[in-house]
């Protein structure tokens, strides 16, 4: 019997001597990272096989390369260098010897950050210009962004802007925008902004757009159209200028989108060209392509068309009321009938009595628009006045 267990146990300690040894430890991933992207934090967990990964806002997970290490005789698949989407979990095979087992990688892009604005580019902006400012985190898609003027009472405004680059927004404020001091936010999604420093938004420089009547008298009106007369809050002036000639007109008339300027006795008569001063603001507006003509009120001027049509016809009797035509002796009268395409001159007669100037069309003329200019001579004398008047006329078939 003795015999027999001393020759068990050489037997269990033969085949235990005989028995391949296997590994002890499994097959891991020791360190992970992507080519060209600093990653703000990786864990790696080996007892989840899970290595997460936190990377900076904005970063494309489409086409990530990973760096993987490892350890000695471990392979990979997909390996290494090899880039993948990692929008969507991304799973790694590692096999050592006869041991297999898989990674789980997920990747997060950190959330938008909070957006900062180092400078306003000017601390003054027009209603309706264009303002920069510079910082940081405004992000790559203008739709994201929401740009604000808050006011003294908190009060938003919602601006237009156009995102130049992620460190650089252009606001487009309006032309209606309330003067006064804003400071500005920026929504960036869910992350906002807003400046210590305050910008001002003044009110628009004044525009000329149109002067309804161009031949004026010494005494008349010049009445000037345009934008952003508010007369109420602002006082305006008349810039006349011609050569090296200017004269300031105050404002006699406001009403609507227009401004009346008394042309005063001791303005020289002649051609000026014509600009609108908001003198409280100190902002002047541009001219325009047509300047104005100021005469004498004592030499002679025509009023208005007598019994004026809405059309003429070809031979049809045509009369003015004039003004002072006694102060010059003429003989002779001339009216110009200025159109597009051709100018008729028509001798005219003059009747003293009623004070009226009068001409027939001609027979030829063609049908159209007509402005009409004067001219009184006295050839012996040599005497010639002419003037420019503010009067058309329509000439049908």
């Amino acid at each position: 019997m003795m015999r027999f267990l001393s020759q068990l146990c050489c037997f269990f300690l033969l085949f235990s001597c005989t028995k391949t040894t296997e590994p002890s430890t499994l097959p891991s991933i020791v360190s992970f990272a992507f080519e060209g992207v600093k990653a703000i934090s990786t864990t790696i967990d080996p007892s989840t096989k899970t290595i997460t990964v936190e990377v900076p806002y904005q970063t494309s997970l489409s086409a990530l390369v990973p760096l993987i290490g490892l350890d000695a005789g471990v392979s990979i698949v997909p390996a290494s260098g090899l880039a993948q989407n990692f929008a969507q979990d991304v799973f790694y095979t590692l096999a050592q010897g006869s041991n297999k087992l898989i990674y789980t990688v997920k990747v997060k892009v950190a959330n938008q950050p909070k957006p900062e604005i180092s400078l306003i580019k000017s601390d003054t902006v027009e209603a309706g210009k264009d303002l920069s400012i510079l910082g940081k985190n405004f992000g790559k898609f203008a739709l994201d962004i929401q740009t604000f003027l808050i006011d003294n009472q908190n009060k938003e405004s919602l601006l237009k802007h156009q995102l130049i680059d992620s460190t650089q927004i252009k606001l487009i404020t309006d032309t209606e925008q309330s003067p006064g001091l804003y400071r500005i936010k920026v929504k960036v999604k869910n992350q906002m902004v807003v400046s210590d420093a305050k910008v001002w938004v003044a009110y628009p420089s004044p525009q000329l757009t149109a002067i309804p009547k161009i031949n004026l008298r010494k005494g008349d009106t010049l009445w000037l159209e345009g934008k952003y007369l508010d007369a109420s809050q602002y006082n305006f002036l008349c810039q006349l200028q011609h050569l090296n000639t200017t004269y300031q007109l105050p404002m006699a008339k406001a009403t609507g989108n227009q401004l009346g300027f008394i042309i005063p006795n001791h303005v020289t008569i002649g051609e000026y060209a014509v600009k609108i001063h908001n003198a409280s603001e100190k902002k002047l507006s541009g001219t325009l392509a047509k300047s104005i003509n100021i005469y004498d009120p004592s030499l002679p001027f025509v009023m208005s068309i007598v019994q004026p049509q809405a059309f003429y016809k070809k031979s049809e009797k045509l009369s003015f009321l004039t003004s002072h035509f006694e102060a010059i002796e003429a003989r002779f009268y001339q009216v110009n009938l200025v159109g597009v395409a051709k100018t008729y001159i028509q001798n005219g007669i003059y009747d003293a009595t009623q004070q009226t100037l009068s001409i027939e069309l001609p027979d030829a003329i063609q049908a159209g628009s007509y402005a009409i200019h004067f001219s009184l001579s006295e050839p012996q004398k040599k005497i010639q006045y002419s003037f420019q008047t503010d009067l058309q006329i329509a000439v049908k078939e």
